[in-house]
């Protein structure tokens, strides 16, 4: 058990037949244990009225504590399960969770707290309700290979940052967006939920859930705003699985078989040429523009002359003929090392360049220059996030 002291609070003092709101320092009674069922846990009560309670519990914390009376063998560091013998037992004991009599496995929490409830609340016949105030949904994705999630990671965490936007966050959230994919004009810039609202378990808008009206006959079943209570845990885990789906869905539709440093790598070492050894590639560095410029829409039936790729790469014309001729040489010896990779060839009888298919292999690259891939017809092993099994937490 512990003690805090928190900042100043709005409290009510009596003053005659008056009851007066001021702002006075109020302290917090923590209570935290390992408890035999949920695990490690905490408690806290405020000391001013209405003396409420917050409970935090992990859901990984009482999973392993279930795994231990059911005699499964697992490996856990720290609030990380790393292995489970059984998976799909696991899976089972962490759906039974949700089973839960939440208020009564939440009444005996809060019971240690308050030792004189009845004498503190002797004139007032009401009982504690429960709402949830916060909560966090996770999807667990366990690999085999420690080496593969290495190389996935690399992949998916600068994937996920430089190519999902808001749009795609928002959908994930059933909130609609323009079959543009640009923002909708009404949407305010955050997405996030009525705190005040969510503190005091009233209702929150735009979650719904299938219910009857309070008070109402129990058939008169319709969507209605959700509610904070412990009532809607199982529509809040619906919900938060299915965002969760959506956001792996489109992480595993990610071709992860070669990064594009992978793909890049067969061209970036030198080539032995039919003279002269011919500097490496950059297509990162100084030769960027030339391959944007070759690439272009507009050369890929007929090809590109020297004049063609002069227009793109400069962008004032030459204003002499000294200096013209000095770009369509540089353009020239460009060309000779493009062609020397492989990249492109010469349309027969013309001068004009065409970009290859597919990059033949060099007999003339030197053995020590750098990984070498198969065509790209041939399969190529590893992929997808077929190679794990997911575990769901609530």
């Amino acid at each position: 058990m512990c003690a805090e002291q928190f900042g100043t609070h709005p409290t009510l003092e009596h003053r005659g037949k008056n009851i007066i709101r001021r702002q006075r320092r109020c302290g917090v009674l923590y209570h935290y244990q390992i408890h035999p069922e949920v695990g490690w846990m905490y408690a806290r009560i405020q000391t001013w009225f209405a003396c409420n309670v917050q409970i935090g519990q992990n859901g990984r914390e009482w999973l392993a504590r279930q795994m231990t009376r059911e005699g499964l063998c697992y490996h856990q560091q720290g609030n990380c399960l790393v292995g489970i013998d059984d998976y799909p037992r696991a899976q089972a004991l962490l759906d039974q969770q949700l089973k839960t009599d939440w208020a009564k496995l939440c009444d005996g929490l809060a019971e240690p707290l308050n030792p004189i409830p009845e004498t503190l609340f002797e004139p007032y016949s009401a009982t504690d309700y429960w709402t949830c105030h916060q909560s966090e949904w996770a999807t667990d994705i366990v690999f085999r290979d420690a080496a593969f999630l290495q190389r996935l990671m690399a992949i998916l965490v600068p994937h996920g940052m430089l190519s999902f936007s808001s749009s795609d966050v928002l959908r994930y959230f059933w909130k609609r967006v323009n079959r543009t994919g640009a923002l909708p004009a009404s949407f305010n810039g955050d997405q996030q939920i009525n705190l005040p609202e969510y503190r005091d378990g009233k209702r929150v808008n735009g979650l719904r859930e299938y219910r009857p009206k309070e008070g109402g006959p129990k058939q008169d079943l319709q969507w209605r705003p959700w509610c904070k209570g412990i009532a809607g845990l199982h529509r809040r885990a619906e919900i938060s699985q299915k965002v969760n789906a959506r956001v792996i869905q489109t992480l595993a539709s990610v071709d992860d078989s070669r990064r594009v440093e992978e793909l890049t790598a067969a061209i970036q070492p030198p080539v032995i040429g039919k003279r002269r050894r011919v500097r490496a590639l950059r297509p990162w560095g100084d030769d960027q523009d030339l391959l944007a410029a070759i690439n272009h829409g507009d050369f890929l039936i007929h090809g590109c002359r020297h004049r063609d790729l002069q227009r793109l790469l400069y962008c004032t014309p030459a204003t002499s003929d000294t200096e013209c001729r000095r770009q369509l040489a540089t353009i020239r010896r460009k060309l000779g090392l493009l062609k020397a990779h492989g990249l492109i060839r010469k349309i027969q009888n013309t001068h004009r360049y065409q970009v290859r298919q597919r990059r033949p292999d060099h007999p003339r690259r030197r053995p020590d220059d750098g990984p070498h891939y198969p065509p790209a017809d041939q399969p190529v092993a590893g992929g997808g996030m077929t190679n794990s099994s997911r575990l769901k937490r609530n």
